[in-house]
């Protein structure tokens, strides 16, 4: 098995036509635009939508990484 590194990240999610479709699909899926749930109940849904989102911004940041950002 290779070792994933954020070159394996840039080229699955940038530069394959098939990963960009998917990384937009996950970011509409799973990046609310507010992820933050106002009042006391609210508290569990935005912890629950900040580790959705924190999974997309690992694969993002590995992205920024490749392309030297």
């Amino acid at each position: 098995m290779s070792k994933v590194t954020a070159d394996s990240y840039q080229r699955l999610f940038e530069q394959n036509a098939d990963g960009r479709a998917v990384l937009e699909e996950l970011m509409r899926r799973f990046c609310a635009p507010q992820p933050f749930v106002p009042g006391a109940d609210g508290e569990r849904e935005t912890c629950y939508r900040l580790g959705q989102r924190a999974v997309l911004d690992h694969i993002i940041n590995q992205i920024n990484l490749a392309n030297g950002v």
